[in-house]
């Protein structure tokens, strides 16, 4: 019997739509509460956020902010800044490759821990490769009580294998928990972060539909699912929550996107419909109705016996077998005439015609 693996129970979303939408848009405390919600239904998350966005008046935008992380610049009025502005957890920037850690990075450790916040360094990931930078890494973490470090890599130079290689070592060497915040330059961000949930992190950043370039929020809970093997708990209506969410936000989400797009189970070619038909498998990596949405059989110019069929069957329309080849002929020259798919209208005049 195969080996079901659990999710930890720390395992978190780091999400970047709230922090994204805040940067760039001025919206009234509703919608942005609303858009949290929808977020916080979803999965286990914490919001990453900068602390200028909010205008010195985050309570009053969200009430509750015990699962909110306010970015700041290591520097101590900054990190008093977000402790006088009620927030208790913090991630804190500015540890790179370059700079390694700082004595400004050792002071804002100092004081965010002399003000109990839950803090998480954000390190570049060559910083944490190289030997001095893990040790003067590992150290600070143990003198400072950092919660998490944060891997980021906002320029997509990691791919998947080497980054599980990177992870796999930080989580042997430091004493704290692992993160990793990535981007979509290359085309990676769903690979890294299902690579570095693999290799041992707690925690991935994610933004609905891919906002910003950051990893699509739904296609990670799937590729928990699906590819890891995890124990998910994919949340109902996915497609239209992140419909909701992106509508809040203005952004549109196009019909082929994976997971949410509205068109991802529309079949057209008759050797799909058939095989889609026989075993849904072949197609579709999970059914449509696990996210919220309905397969879609497209006649047109591609379509076969087995699209109208279907279609037939799905219009609850009888029609001798022998008039189905009609009706198919028919529907491949209007389509192509028309140059787009023949609706379910044009489709049932033409059954009447194949019929007479």
């Amino acid at each position: 019997m195969k080996e079901v693996k659990t999710v930890d129970p720390k395992v978190v979303m780091a999400d970047q739509t709230l922090g994204y939408i805040l940067a760039r848009r001025k919206m009234n405390p509703a919608e942005l509460r609303c858009i949290k919600q929808e977020i916080t239904d979803m999965a286990p998350v914490i919001f990453d956020i900068t602390l200028d966005s909010l205008n010195d008046k985050p309570a009053a935008l969200f009430h509750r902010l015990e699962d909110m992380r306010p970015a700041v610049s290591p520097e101590e009025d900054q990190v008093e800044k977000a402790h006088r502005s009620g927030f208790t957890l913090l991630q804190l920037k500015g540890a790179d490759a370059a700079t390694g850690i700082s004595p400004a990075i050792t002071a804002a450790l100092a004081a965010a821990r002399s003000f109990g916040l839950r803090t998480s360094l954000a390190v570049d990931p060559f910083l944490a490769e190289a030997v001095d930078g893990l040790a003067a890494l590992r150290a600070a973490a143990e003198k400072y009580g950092i919660y998490s470090v944060i891997v980021t890599d906002p320029f997509a130079r990691m791919a998947p294998l080497a980054l599980n290689n990177a992870i796999v070592r930080l989580k042997a060497e430091l004493p704290c928990l692992l993160e990793f915040h990535g981007n979509n330059a290359n085309g990676l961000a769903t690979g890294n972060a299902l690579s570095a949930l693999s290799g041992g992190c707690c925690c991935v950043s994610a933004a609905i539909g891919g906002v910003g370039g950051y990893p699509p929020f739904e296609e990670i809970i799937m590729g928990m699912k699906h590819l890891l093997g995890l124990t998910v708990d994919v949340p109902q209506g996915i497609a239209n929550r992140c419909q909701r969410v992106m509508d809040l936000t203005g952004h549109s989400i196009e019909v082929t996107k994976p997971v949410i797009g509205s068109q991802i189970f529309a079949h057209e070619s008759g050797i799909h419909v058939d095989g889609v038909t026989k075993n849904s498998r072949l197609y579709e990596p999970f059914s449509p109705e696990m996210v919220g949405l309905s397969r879609n059989i497209v006649i047109g110019r591609h379509s076969g016996l087995a699209s109208i069929r279907y279609k037939l069957n799905q219009l609850n329309i009888s029609l001798r077998p022998e008039d189905a080849r009609h009706v198919l002929t028919k529907v491949q020259k209007l389509s192509v005439k028309q140059k787009a798919p023949v609706s379910d209208a044009q489709f049932r005049l033409l059954v009447q015609e194949a019929a007479l």
